[in-house]
């Protein structure tokens, strides 16, 4: 058996793109995240099939609220929401860059009392996330 050493990448040197825009220092957290529907069936025998379908996509951020910025990520959201955009989510250090066409919608508006305002937002992909090049 081969042993596979992982080359492990740090977020924390990443970029994030909105076409053109670069906002990797308002996130904090970006991950394509994927929904893989299952498909069982028992037969009366005791035997289970299972079947994996199509996933879908979305893209999760975590990011600074920022309303006083003309570009900021908030507004861009605000102003954009409805619209498909290409977004590219490409960690550094790893040299990898994945692209994927998502749909915009508006986030979160405010916070608690006592810490900075952050906000978190779900874009759906459409399609899937794609190798960039």
């Amino acid at each position: 058996m081969t042993v596979i050493a992982p080359v492990i990448i740090s977020m924390s040197e990443s970029t994030f793109k909105v076409g053109l825009d670069n906002y990797e220092q308002s996130v904090s957290s970006a991950k394509f995240v994927p929904t893989t529907p299952i498909a069982s069936f028992t037969g009366i025998g005791g035997t289970t099939t299972s079947a994996a379908g199509a996933p879908t996509w979305v893209l999760t951020l975590t990011f600074a609220q920022d309303w006083l910025t003309a570009n900021s990520l908030s507004n861009y959201l605000m102003d954009n929401k409805g619209t498909t955009k290409v977004v590219q989510l490409a960690p550094v250090g790893g040299g990898t860059a994945f692209d994927a066409t998502v749909l915009i919608v508006a986030s979160d508006i405010g916070g608690d009392a006592n810490s900075l305002a952050t906000a978190s937002v779900t874009l759906t992909v459409i399609g899937a996330p794609s190798l960039a090049g």
